[in-house]
């Protein structure tokens, strides 16, 4: 879901032409910065989720 939400506005769809239009200036960047947060986090958790737990 991260890398898809990183590839939407920079390779799918795109976002506005204008390099001083609010959707280019602040949308772009912030889509960009909340998905690769959201991959590091999940793989983060896959990597704890798979790990086999310590038996006490």
């Amino acid at each position: 879901l991260g890398v898809l939400t990183i590839t939407v506005p920079t390779v799918l769809i795109g976002v506005c032409k204008g390099a001083m239009m609010h959707c280019h200036m602040v949308t772009l960047p912030t889509l960009v910065v909340l998905g690769v947060l959201l991959a590091v986090l999940a793989s983060i958790a896959a990597y704890l989720d798979l790990k086999p737990a310590k038996r006490a």
